[in-house]
């Protein structure tokens, strides 16, 4: 189960790319899981370069993922958009440690 921030499921017939949301995506926000951000983030002009050369391998991008605010810390937690989950592991946070 992934914590998204925000879905865009964009059509097409190559691998989905879930991207952090401390990376930029064309025309999407990047708030870093910060609410001050959030409140007065724009739309990205154009991708990182890792999205851009994902995108040019045929990835379509899934959504932006939930991630500790600001990227201060490992432990995942993050009270305003919520901690991220980790998928692989039940019970542990998106850091691997124990989820509080």
């Amino acid at each position: 189960m992934t914590t998204w921030v925000l879905r865009t499921d964009e059509p097409g017939d190559g691998p989905r790319l879930a991207v952090e949301d401390a990376i930029d995506v064309a025309g999407l926000p990047t708030t870093a899981g910060c609410r001050a951000v959030a409140e007065r983030a724009e739309p990205a002009a154009a991708d990182a370069p890792a999205v851009a050369s994902a995108r040019a391998q045929g990835a379509r991008i899934a959504g932006k993922t939930n991630l500790n605010e600001l990227c201060m810390a490992a432990d995942g937690v993050n009270p305003w958009s919520g901690s991220p989950v980790n998928p692989l592991r039940h019970g542990r946070g998106s850091g691997g440690r124990k989820a509080l």
